[in-house]
């Protein structure tokens, strides 16, 4: 790894391994880190999972609807009318809800099952405030570590002795990117 090599603030996501030489910075700024994951389903699903809501607000407000004409003693010829459109949108809605439960449910589903390696590496120093997430787990640096890697093991996010990208292996070997 060359240059300054450092990850301060914002947030990155990678689909394999996040290295660099350092992670966050000595004031402690949020620095979101995800790894294992694959970025576009992720955006994907934070669509969906935006998309899903916005609906389902409707939806709640749509039942609220009926069941305050459902709740009248008499209900005029209009309302009538109107309560009927309403179970129709009610439907549909309950349709579209089911239909993106299923997506979200699939795509999570792959989301977890990827055989992504997932890690994020500093060369030399990762920071408190940095904020990990390597497929479904999270972890929250507290405390400042030299040299690690960070994996995923057992649901849970570990530090581990600093293991180098192969790239780096290849670079100091003089292979790759032009070399022998």
């Amino acid at each position: 790894i060359t240059g300054k090599g450092g990850i301060i603030g914002g947030r990155v996501i990678c689909g394999h391994e996040i290295a660099a030489k350092r992670l966050g910075s000595e004031s402690y700024i949020k620095t979101h880190l995800e790894s294992g994951t694959d970025p576009n389903l992720k955006l994907k699903m934070e669509q969906f999972d935006q998309k899903k809501k916005i609906l389902e607000d409707k939806f709640n407000k749509l039942l609220m609807s009926i069941q305050t004409i459902e709740s009248e003693e008499k209900i005029s010829r209009k309302k009538q009318k109107l309560l009927k459109k309403m179970q129709i949108a009610r439907d549909e809605y309950s349709k579209k809800l089911a239909i993106m439960d299923n997506e979200i449910r699939r795509l999570s589903g792959y989301l977890m099952n990827l055989e992504n390696r997932g890690s994020i590496s500093s060369k030399y120093v990762t920071y408190p405030g940095v904020i990990m997430k390597i497929k479904n787990a999270e972890y929250d640096v507290k405390n400042e570590y030299k040299s690690v890697t960070f994996k995923y093991n057992a649901g849970m996010i570990k530090p581990n002795k600093y293991e180098p990208l192969d790239i780096e292996e290849e670079l100091k070997r003089g292979r790759g990117m032009g070399g022998r």
